[in-house]
């Protein structure tokens, strides 16, 4: 499998099992009346979020050289 799209396949995993895991910490942290959880999940969502950058940073690092940017 191509590296990159390794990459992004992991991401996109990653995304959805953070935000789902985020989605129960709030439910949780709520009913619990927890701050300490529900900002927990909200470092769940910092960390899918992180995820996105990574997608976004292989989709750019994909891009071919041109006269401007002779690496790619």
């Amino acid at each position: 499998m191509d590296r990159n799209k390794e990459i992004i396949r992991t991401s996109v995993v990653g995304i959805a099992a953070n935000v789902l895991l985020a989605a129960f910490k709030a439910v949780v942290g709520l009913l619990a009346s927890s701050i300490a959880i529900v900002m927990d999940a909200v470092n769940n969502l910092s960390d899918a979020l992180a995820s996105v950058i990574t997608i976004v940073g292989t989709k750019l690092s994909e891009r071919h050289p041109d006269r401007k940017h002779p690496f790619g």
